[in-house]
């Protein structure tokens, strides 16, 4: 599996794939219908869960959007346990893996990369087709909450 952290390589993120620091990590890479990529990271590091957003913003009549980087905000482990859990109930860590060269750019897209220690994980929406709805939809609401 190619590093699909490479193809967001505006945002300078970390390559959750090939990072093996003791802590945990997910990454929400996704582009909705007529709006610019976002990109949220959330880390757990101990006891302290940090929130990371970075956005494309428009700057129209610029052809390159820049990339508008938050600083670092805890969301504590209540929010993190709640993301974590509703990963567990799409059964994101058992789902067969997407191969990176095959994740396409469409709009209403998403990634999903998770890290536990050395462990990897990669989820592309189309990889959804017999998860639970109903908790997707909470997942994809409280992680756009994070915006």
């Amino acid at each position: 599996m190619r590093d699909v952290s490479e193809r967001f390589i505006r945002f300078d993120e970390t390559s959750l794939m090939r990072d093996t620091a003791d802590y945990e990590a997910f990454r929400f890479t996704y582009q909705e219908s007529r709006r610019l990529p976002v990109v949220i990271r959330l880390e757990k590091r101990g006891d302290e869960c940090l929130l990371f957003v970075k956005k494309e913003i428009d700057d129209w009549p610029s052809t390159i959007a820049e990339i508008e980087e938050y600083p670092p905000a805890s969301i504590g482990v209540s929010k993190w346990n709640e993301v974590s859990a509703l990963l567990d109930s799409i059964e994101f860590w058992t789902t067969m893996p997407t191969d990176s060269c095959e994740a396409p750019y469409d709009y209403n897209s998403w990634l999903i990369e998770g890290k536990k220690d050395t462990h990897y994980h990669l989820m592309h929406g189309d990889n959804l087709k017999q998860v639970n709805y109903p908790d997707w939809w909470k997942l994809t609401a409280l992680i756009k909450g994070f915006e």
